[in-house]
């Protein structure tokens, strides 16, 4: 059997040849033949297409998506406001052809994934995996199965799309990013230095290796200094509050980098040490790579407004005082209920 194929490459990394030229897994840049097609954008694509039949010149017109709560696209609408694509889906992905139309306009549909046609497969391609949707499996086992002993590695997201989405095809997300929290049915009495008493949930939040760490939460109605510290603000949202004592395992356990000075940048995290032992944390708002040039933003004690200080400036202390700044590159993952579930069986 003879085959054609035209090379589609993208922007960056390998190239893919296929029969069809707009089949590209993942990139930018669509090129056929040579020629630019659409440069990929998010939110949308511009599109390459002549300014006359005869020239040799190229202009381009912009189209849009319009999402869902999971990232669908449900419909493409051009630069003047036109429909050129309505898509509808079944919960697991599959296209419900009688209420959908243009689906030759562009294949990023499902999670906002590209729907790959080639040699009728049909698979949506993860990155990671590529997923099929009318058998609502993925085409090879997930790599992190051993985080979820109790469901299929080929299932997706834990069989419930409605609430869960999948990025890459290795994690499962809850798609409002919430943290996963354990309660350990325990109230703490706790007294602040400032002599303000609080009564605190016991519990625990997960690294990405699922390291527990313990935090405590303000759900009796505390005074509302207690709802965060420092280390809360920095790490977890403002939800919890952390004590000092566990920032270095929340720093392995959740894979930062150290990094120097001279390369920070917004969003990295300042970890203050005294004698050693941590003290206090803040991210960092902009950097020029000096320590005055460092703008930092935190809380401290139980404050309940944030604040803005220079590198220096972000921990006050009659010790010597030492910082370290750390980078976490990947997203944070969030569990399933069957993880959930599995954590909460491990912490009882």
């Amino acid at each position: 059997m003879n085959h054609s194929y035209n090379v589609c490459k993208r922007s960056r990394g390998l190239f893919c040849a296929h029969r069809s030229p707009h089949n590209l897994l993942g990139g930018t840049l669509v090129v056929q033949e040579g020629t630019t097609k659409k440069l990929l954008f998010d939110g949308g694509y511009a599109k390459a297409e002549r300014t006359s039949p005869t020239s040799t010149t190229y202009g381009y017109t912009l189209s849009y998506y319009n999402k869902d709560h999971l990232g669908n696209n449900r419909t493409v609408v051009s630069q003047n406001g036109a429909i050129e694509q309505i898509t509808h889906y079944y919960p697991f992905g599959g296209i419900i052809a009688d209420l959908s139309s243009g689906q030759d306009v562009q294949p990023y549909k499902y999670n906002g994934k590209e729907l790959d046609l080639v040699h009728g497969l049909d698979t949506y391609d993860y990155g990671a995996r590529q997923y099929y949707s009318i058998l609502v499996r993925w085409d090879r086992m997930d790599p992190l199965c051993e985080k979820y002993y109790s469901l299929s590695p080929y299932n997706y997201c834990g069989n419930n799309p409605v609430r869960f989405i999948d990025k890459d095809g290795r994690i499962i997300r809850d798609s409002k990013g919430n943290i996963v929290y354990v309660s350990s049915g325990e109230y703490i009495h706790v007294k602040h230095a400032f002599g303000i008493d609080g009564i605190l949930e016991k519990g625990y939040i997960f690294t990405d290796n699922g390291q527990p760490i313990v935090v405590y939460n303000n759900n009796r109605g505390a005074y509302k200094g207690w709802d965060t510290d420092c280390h809360g603000y920095t790490f977890a949202d403002g939800k919890y509050w952390i004590n000092n004592d566990q920032i270095e395992h929340l720093l392995k356990g959740d894979n930062y980098s150290n990094i120097n000075l001279e390369q920070a940048k917004s969003g990295d995290i300042v970890v203050y040490y005294e004698n050693n032992e941590v003290e206090h944390s803040v991210k960092i708002v902009n950097s020029d790579g000096t320590q005055y040039g460092t703008i930092v933003y935190g809380l401290g004690g139980l404050e309940t407004e944030a604040h803005c200080n220079t590198l220096p400036e972000g921990w006050n202390s009659n010790g010597e005082v030492l910082f370290g700044i750390y980078r976490k590159e990947q997203e944070d993952r969030v569990a399933s209920e069957e993880e959930i579930e599995e954590l909460q069986d491990r912490i009882y």
